[in-house]
Parts: structure tokens; C-alpha cells; sequence
């Protein structure tokens, strides 16, 4: 039987140890994908998008080699604001390093940092959620993102 707490602990670690912190750059499992890799026990965690400014991506936890949990994400930086899209990738990063166990799926609920403000509104539990995350820059809207998933089930 799955531990939720178990799977929300390890999602936290993974995500604090891979892109967050550009650690555990793993091999391209598909054509031109960006991947990072977490391994803990019986827990494996892998993170494969595509794109950079603005991006489409897949996370999988497999619990003894069984896909368990996946969340899918898109969206980054608006266009008419690609100039500050290193600055905002910098400040997405220190957001996703405070995720927490109430909500392992991206950042915490909100985050300011100098000019920048990050806001991430989720509706569910691990199991199934759906939300979406947005970063401002000076009151701005500049960057945005989608994201869903939940348990994998047999």
C-alpha cells in the first residue's frame, strides 16, 4: 500500500534536488529533452521537458519501478517580456527550492523577492490536483504556468 506521506516527503526532496538547484542533470530519455533524476530507496523521480523561455514538461515518481504519481506543466515567460527571462528563471528556481508537504506539486502559495512576486494557486491533494503559477515583475504579469496530475493506478 502507497504512503502518501511517504510519496509528498520524497516529491519534496526530488524537487529540491533536481531543476530547483540545477542538480542531477540526467541523460535525455526523449529527442531533445532537458531531464533531471532523484533516486531515494524504493523512490525514483524524473523531470523531462522541452523548451527553455517557454517550456513543456513531465514529472513521473515510480515506487519499485512502478509509475505511481505524474504531474505535466506548460508555459513560461510572455513574449512581449523574453528580456527578463533569466532574471525570472533565477526567481522561479528559489520559489520551487520552498516547496513544501502541503503542496508538493511546484512553489509555495506565494513568494516576493526585490521586484518580483510569485503566486501559485493549486485546488486538491497529491492524489489529483490541478493549479497554476504566475510571476510578476514590478506588478507585471510575466510569466505564467499550467500544471495537473495525480496517482498512477494499475
Amino acid at each position: 500500500m502507497l504512503n502518501l506521506e511517504k510519496l509528498s516527503e520524497f516529491l519534496v526532496k526530488a524537487k529540491r534536488n533536481t531543476f530547483a538547484v540545477k542538480k542531477n542533470k540526467a541523460l535525455s530519455s526523449r529527442l531533445n529533452s532537458e531531464d533531471y533524476e532523484f533516486r531515494e530507496g524504493d523512490f525514483v523521480y524524473r523531470d523531462s521537458f522541452f523548451g527553455k523561455k517557454y517550456d513543456l514538461g513531465q514529472e513521473i515518481v515510480w515506487f519499485r519501478e512502478n509509475p505511481i504519481w505524474g504531474m505535466n506543466y506548460m508555459g513560461g515567460m510572455k513574449n512581449e517580456f523574453a528580456n527578463l527571462s533569466k532574471a525570472t528563471f533565477q526567481f522561479l528556481r528559489k520559489c520551487l527550492e520552498r516547496v513544501d508537504l502541503s503542496m508538493p506539486f511546484r512553489g509555495p502559495k506565494e513568494f516576493k523577492e526585490e521586484d518580483f512576486y510569485y503566486e501559485n494557486n493549486v485546488i486538491g491533494e497529491v492524489i489529483r490536483f490541478f493549479g497554476e503559477e504566475k510571476i510578476y515583475f514590478k506588478g507585471i504579469e510575466v510569466y505564467s504556468r499550467t500544471y495537473h496530475g495525480g496517482l498512477i493506478k494499475d
